[in-house]
């Protein structure tokens, strides 16, 4: 049998078996994700208001303080965690 006819009849045996993958534990969900979106987004635009897209230094200021937001929510949680 050629390769071709044996993946046919792969793909045939396989037809109404659901694939899906395993699921991923090692990576945890964040927590409060419209808020740290909101704030992101906030950031954002707040520095397009004021530069253009095509400055050069839009992009890392952007970055720089979607950053520092993102650690300090991840530092709210952290206290926050036990209660």
């Amino acid at each position: 049998m050629s390769g071709f006819v044996r993946a046919g009849f792969s793909f045939l045996k396989n037809m109404g078996k659901s694939k899906t993958s395993p699921t991923i534990s090692s990576v945890k969900i964040k927590k409060n994700l419209t808020g740290r979106r909101t704030d992101r987004d906030f950031i954002i635009k707040g520095v397009d208001k004021h530069l253009k897209s095509s400055n050069p230094k839009s992009s890392p200021i952007k970055k720089k303080y979607t950053d520092k937001v993102s650690a300090i929510h991840d530092k709210y949680e952290k206290k926050t965690k036990g209660k």
